[in-house]
């Protein structure tokens, strides 16, 4: 479940490279004895940052903390908790919208409902058109997000916080 949430904080960060990683992780459950939590605070270029918590032992749902329109709609609770904070201002997923928060006050920035599947599956085929523009989820994006799931994994092992490299996947 990882790499959903560090792409939608990668996003809602502009792309921006992450350059630490803090986290823990825990096994709750002894009817499924894997790692089924995670919360991992992201250290931005420019001093943005991110927390991600995420429950897959089902403890804790992120849809009991937003509201939703309703009908068929794309939820960003889906990908946990999501909350992205920098120096003008904080972005927190909010059901079926993102809500934006700066010094000129709270704004709701709608989204389109679809299918992130569907949107994914689009942007694989349209790259391969001739002549198409690069997709935004390259292999260079993949490997960014893969490093940053690594280094959730080792920050919870060492219990330190664990600075990413450009070039190399964190061991």
């Amino acid at each position: 479940q990882a790499p959903h949430q560090v792409d939608t904080v990668r996003l809602l960060a502009g792309g921006r490279a992450v350059r630490s990683v803090l986290a823990t992780t825990a096994t709750w459950s002894e009817r499924t004895p894997v790692t089924g939590y995670f919360r991992a605070e992201l250290e931005f270029e420019d001093d943005v940052t991110a927390v991600l918590t995420y429950d897959g032992h089902g403890y804790l749902s992120s849809t009991d903390m937003v509201r939703t329109a309703g009908g068929p709609s794309l939820v960003l609770a889906d990908a946990g908790l999501v909350v992205a904070a920098g120096s003008r201002g904080a972005v927190r997923a909010a059901g079926d919208h993102l809500q934006l928060v700066t010094d000129d006050g709270a704004r709701d920035v709608p989204i389109r409902p679809g299918d992130a599947t569907t949107g994914a599956v689009a942007e694989l085929l349209a790259a391969r058109r001739p002549g198409a523009a690069p997709p935004r989820h390259s292999g260079e994006w993949g490997r960014a997000t893969l490093e940053v799931v690594a280094a959730i994994g080792k920050s919870a092992r060492t219990r330190t916080r664990v600075p990413l490299v450009e070039k190399g996947l964190v061991t």
